[in-house]
């Protein structure tokens, strides 16, 4: 082997303590289709292994050499410090390569001039330029990485050869993979143990999805290659494809300690962790590959997901921002800071930014279920209904969507429509009890009172753990006038949530309707404890107070209740009753004590005049009124329990026996 070397260096010095970012460009050639980007490959492969040097970022490099066409505009883009470039022609198997080296801070340039030597003398002739660089940069003296860098990938020119043209494809997306394996092939039929055909081969099945064939190159690769971090990366890529996360784990992590400065792997590692629901592990990774890639927008978004998903929403929030700022017409990006603001409670934010995910989106159904679900906690039913069936276009068979769409009809008081968009829910997902619970609760409020008992009754068959649904069944029964049953149901839901504050209320509520006026007491004192701005809480106790005869505690507890319920629809009767208790706290109570003393010994008459009496003392009193007219019908005078009855359904149209009093009132005006 010949080598010949025309030039003596000049050294071009470097400021202290740098460390040289150094790219190296694709050699200008004459009569060869491979040689450019292999000599630029296999130079950047051997100063790589320098570690007084830095390479460029090859994503960037290659941006910038899509753009710009001087070194010096290259190396400014690439973020390079030296720039090496070059042209080599190949004539008569003698092969000639000239280099030079640019500093891109003052634009000086250093010949290293010209190497010649025959083709099979190639890796000799890299090495020589290698070592000329080092020279020329003063950086010889300081490498003891020599037998790295002078390592050969091969020991066969020719198979180098076809791995630098299998390789130029790969890159270039070539249209015929079959090509691209015919040189590599080739390449390993010359030389069987060469990594870096083996690791190609790996590469090209990843791309053609085929994994298993793959996973045998990358790994005969890995044992030939152990320090080559993008075969243990795309080891990891297939481990991960063929479902062994914990073997891709290990594959992502041997490529960050080989190189650890790579963004790429540190956000597949993140993304393998998200992926497995291990959001925690995955945070560190992406955090890292955005600090070595500022630029890097989908690396903030799916940090982003991976905060909020551990409950982190401010940050979450704070790297999804800088994924849109990145990237602003991401419509995922914008959609998942939406979803954080939902979590956070900025209902206002999230409707515009998912507004503005679906401008960027227009078939984002998520982003329009996720509208849907912000106009709903904004109370705006009408606009979430649009959305929801926006969403229901693009994604009819997504079962929360229907379930979504069915709540807002029920606030919006379409209860028809809300109930036939749950059943098509249930349609889709028949095992969810939710679904079934809020179609209870719009055939309830359709007054479709057994089809909504039905419904309670089936979420509880699916999942009878659910208080909730324990008490809207009580609650339901309560109206249907079965008390015992509701407070039965209504106890279950104590049972099991004893410190939701809804249920003790609802049990309240139970006794009262029973006149079990010492537990409800304990029961509305117990929701006030675990609740104390719970004014519905308040003001029932105030009303068992009332039945109970405790006028002073019912006057402070309705009182209470009345200023913790702005905007209540009985206010104004509350604070007339209040105002009567708090002028004659004794007067109602004696009346009424009397009268029940009367009706116990027998004295019917004198029970009546002593409840008329109470009535007139608490006219807006429906309890006082349909104790009069119960009395009258034990006195046989059903004349006079008629003028009672009806002001008791003026006063309470939902009294527990309003069914019974119509009915009696229809058989009056009958004459029956």
């Amino acid at each position: 082997m010949r080598v010949i070397i025309f030039f003596f260096i000049l050294i071009m010095p470097l400021s202290a303590h740098s460390r040289p970012v150094v790219a190296v460009l694709p050699f200008e050639e004459a009569n060869t289709d491979w040689l450019s980007e292999g000599m630029a490959w296999s130079l950047s492969d051997k100063l790589r292994r320098v570690s007084a040097l830095q390479m460029v970022d090859s994503n960037r490099l290659n941006a910038a050499l899509s753009q710009y066409q001087t070194p010096v505009q290259i190396g400014q883009s690439a973020g390079a410090t030296l720039v090496l470039y070059g042209a080599c022609r190949l004539q008569k198997d003698q092969l000639q390569v000239s280099a030079r080296v640019l500093r891109v801070d003052t634009d000086d340039i250093l010949e290293l001039g010209e190497v010649e030597g025959p083709l099979d003398s190639l890796f000799a002739l890299q090495d020589s330029v290698i070592r000329r660089f080092l020279d020329g940069v003063d950086l010889s003296s300081t490498v003891i990485e020599w037998e790295a860098i002078i390592r050969r990938p091969t020991r066969s020119v020719q198979a180098y050869i076809h791995w630098v043209r299998a390789r130029s494809m790969l890159t270039g997306n070539a249209e015929d993979p079959d090509v691209v394996r015919g040189h590599l092939t080739l390449a390993l039929a010359e030389d069987a143990d060469y990594a870096d055909a083996h690791s190609h081969l790996g590469l090209l099945f990843v791309a053609q999805r085929r994994f298993k064939e793959a996973l045998g190159a990358l790994q005969t690769a890995v044992r030939l290659k152990p320090d080559d971090p993008l075969t243990r990366y795309n080891l990891g890529v297939t481990y991960a494809s063929l479902g062994q996360p914990d073997r891709a784990a290990v594959s992502f992590q041997d490529a960050i300690r080989l190189k650890p400065d790579d963004p790429i792997t540190h956000y597949n590692l993140g993304i393998l962790y998200h992926l497995q629901g291990n959001h925690e592990a995955a945070i560190a990774p992406l955090q890292t590959a955005v600090r070595l890639k500022s630029d890097f927008a989908v690396a903030y978004l799916t940090l982003g997901i991976a905060l909020a998903n551990t409950q982190s929403h401010t940050r979450a929030e704070d790297a999804l921002k800088e994924a849109i700022r990145l990237s602003p017409e991401n419509a995922d990006a914008h959609y998942n800071l939406g979803v954080v603001y939902i979590e956070m409670g900025h209902r206002d934010q999230a409707a515009e930014v998912l507004e503005q995910a679906i401008s960027h989106n227009p078939e984002h159904a998520d982003a329009h279920f996720n509208l849907g679900r912000a106009y709903e906690a904004l109370g705006r039913y009408d606009e979430a209904v649009a959305a929801f069936k926006q969403a229901a276009q693009f994604n009819p068979d997504y079962a929360d969507l229907h379930f979504n769409l069915g709540i807002a009809h029920t606030e919006a008081g379409r209860f028809e429509e809300a109930i036939r968009t749950l059943h098509t829910a249930r349609r889709i997902y028949p095992q969810d009890p939710l679904i079934y619970h809020n179609m209870g609760i719009a055939y309830r409020n359709a007054a479709r009172f057994e089809e909504a008992e039905n419904a309670f009754r089936e979420a509880l068959r699916l999942n009878p753990h659910l208080a909730d649904i324990h008490l809207s069944l009580g609650s339901l029964q309560l109206d249907m006038g079965r008390y015992e049953q509701g407070l039965s149901s209504i106890r279950e839901a104590v049972r099991l949530t004893p410190k939701n504050a809804d249920a003790h209320r609802y049990l309240g509520e139970a006794l009262a309707y029973l006149k079990q006026y010492p537990d409800a007491i304990q029961a509305f004192r117990k929701a006030i404890e675990l609740k104390g701005d719970d004014g519905d809480a308040h003001l029932g106790l105030g009303m068992v107070y009332l039945q109970a005869g405790q006028k002073t505690a019912a006057a402070s507890a309705l009182k209470t209740g009345l200023r913790l319920s702005s905007g209540h629809p009985d206010s104004l009767a509350i604070a007339r009753e209040i105002a009567r208790l708090q002028k004659q706290p004794e007067q109602v109570s004696t009346y009424l004590n009397r009268a029940r003393a009367f009706e116990d010994a027998g004295l019917l008459d004198e029970a009546i005049d002593a409840y008329r009496k109470a009535a007139s003392l608490s006219p807006e009193n429906a309890d006082i009124q349909h104790a009069l007219g119960l009395a009258c019908l034990r006195a046989n005078r059903p004349e006079d329990a008629l003028p009672a009855f009806r002001k008791v359904l003026r006063l309470r149209p939902d009294h527990p026996d309003a069914n019974l009093i119509r009915d009696f009132i229809r058989r009056m005006e009958e004459g029956r």
